[in-house]
């Protein structure tokens, strides 16, 4: 199955095209995840009952899963993901007056090989990839508004590691 999380606006067209649809279905598709942040496919209502069918045969809204979350006294927010093949990273929201912050890993282990970190001992298993990336934002972004209305992540920097 495709995720279409972290999918460019091309690639979803070229996607939609290949199912027989017309290219504004993508931008339905794009306004529903990231605008309407629904989390499956029977929410997208201007889009046929058939076609979302299709679209959970052959593409899914995937987020990694929170395996642990710490909370500092500052509000710091720290997870450890699990991701689909088991693998996981670590991710921090930091709270700051210009936003809130996300730092975020883009891959799984590091090739530094330093003996006083686990990422490194493991050594780099892989790179993330953009759903990956991208479902760490939209996590945060979900955490964010079950506490505050209104909130969500204003900045994004990207780690190897976490």
């Amino acid at each position: 199955m495709i995720n279409l999380y972290g999918l460019e606006m091309q690639k979803l067209i070229t996607l939609m095209e290949q199912e027989g649809q017309k290219p504004f279905r993508a931008t339905q598709i794009y306004t529903w995840i990231y605008g309407h942040k629904v989390q499956n496919f029977d929410e997208m209502t201007d889009i046929s009952k058939s076609f979302r069918e299709t679209l959970k045969e052959k593409y899914c809204l995937t987020l990694p899963k929170i395996h642990t979350k710490q909370m500092s006294d500052d509000g710091t927010i720290k997870l450890l993901l699990n991701l689909d093949d088991n693998c996981q990273v670590e991710c921090v929201l930091m709270r700051y007056h210009y936003g809130n912050a996300a730092c975020i890993s883009s891959q799984v282990g590091c090739n530094m090989g330093c003996t006083f970190c686990s990422s490194g001992i493991l050594g780099k298993q892989r790179n993330l990839t953009a759903a990956e990336m991208m479902g760490q934002v939209l996590i945060f972004n979900r955490l964010l508004k079950e506490e505050n209305k209104g909130q969500r992540v204003t900045h994004v920097t990207i780690m190897g590691t976490g």
